[in-house]
C-alpha cells in the first residue's frame, strides 16, 4: 500500500546525443535544431528522412540533435 500524501519524484531523463538513439522501432522524444520537439521512431528504409512520426511526415536525418525516452504514462487510477 502506498503512503498517502507522499509524492514519488523521479529524476528526469537526460538528453542524449542523437547518435545513441534507439533504432528498434520504439518511439522516443527528439530535440531538433530550431527549438522544437517531436515523438519519433527510426525507420531504416529512408536514408534521408529516417525519423518517422506516427501521424505523418518524417524528419530529415540531420534535424534531431538529441533524444530521450518518453515518460511513463499516467496512472490509470490514482484512488486507493
Amino acid at each position: 500500500m502506498a503512503d498517502k500524501g507522499k509524492v514519488r519524484i523521479n529524476r528526469p531523463k537526460m538528453w542524449q546525443p542523437i547518435e545513441t538513439a534507439p533504432k528498434d522501432g520504439n518511439e522516443f522524444l527528439v530535440w531538433m535544431w530550431g527549438n522544437s520537439m517531436a515523438v519519433v521512431y527510426f525507420i531504416d528504409t529512408n536514408d534521408e528522412f529516417p525519423w518517422a512520426t506516427a501521424d505523418g511526415p518524417g524528419y530529415h536525418k540531420d534535424a534531431p540533435t538529441h533524444w530521450m525516452p518518453l515518460p511513463e504514462p499516467p496512472a490509470s487510477d490514482l484512488k486507493e
